[in-house]
């Protein structure tokens, strides 16, 4: 009985985790798209917002406002002609996504593949803390047996010793 609440409150909690991935999934991009910049208003966070999602596509390790690359300055120069342009963060987005593919993302879409791979270590802990907790409880049990049975004879032994020992001393 208790297993199959834990059983449950796992499934439950999979299930959390899947759909409020999906849910955040959905109000970062209708935020995106809402988001159109009139040219006159462009700051430098606006740019380094959007650069900060994408890769500096020259060696793929760092993001492209961070990076002081050629390819990661033109990925912001790119990103300041679509703003100045009143293209939305979205947009650009996936324009770059057309020229570089999706590897310029910083955080890949939460889609097909992608959500077996960010719910995967969240499922393999889940299944591994089972596991341990229910080899720990399987092993309890016997381990206080086995002991009960040790004091036993451990009992017989220290009687004998003790006679053993009142008779030397005395």
């Amino acid at each position: 009985m208790f297993r199959m609440k834990i059983a449950q409150s796992i499934i439950l909690l999979i299930f959390g985790l899947v759909v409020s991935l999906h849910g955040q999934q959905g109000t970062d991009s209708t935020i995106a798209q809402a988001e159109i910049v009139k040219p006159a208003e462009i700051t430098q966070d606006q740019i380094d917002h959007i650069t900060s999602q994408l890769i500096a596509p020259c060696c793929w390790s760092e993001t492209a406002n961070l990076h002081k690359s050629p390819a990661a300055k033109a990925v912001q120069e790119a990103v300041l002609k679509g703003l100045k342009a009143g293209r939305s963060e979205e947009s650009i987005k996936a324009a770059m996504i057309a020229q570089y593919g999706e590897r310029i993302l910083a955080t890949p879409k939460l889609e097909g593949f992608n959500y077996f791979v960010f719910i995967l270590p969240v499922v393999v802990l889940l299944i591994g803390g089972y596991i341990v907790w229910v080899y720990l409880f399987k092993a309890h049990p016997a381990t206080v047996k086995a002991a009960a049975k040790t004091t036993k004879a451990s009992d017989k032994h220290s009687d004998q010793i003790e006679k053993e020992l009142k008779e030397f001393e005395g």
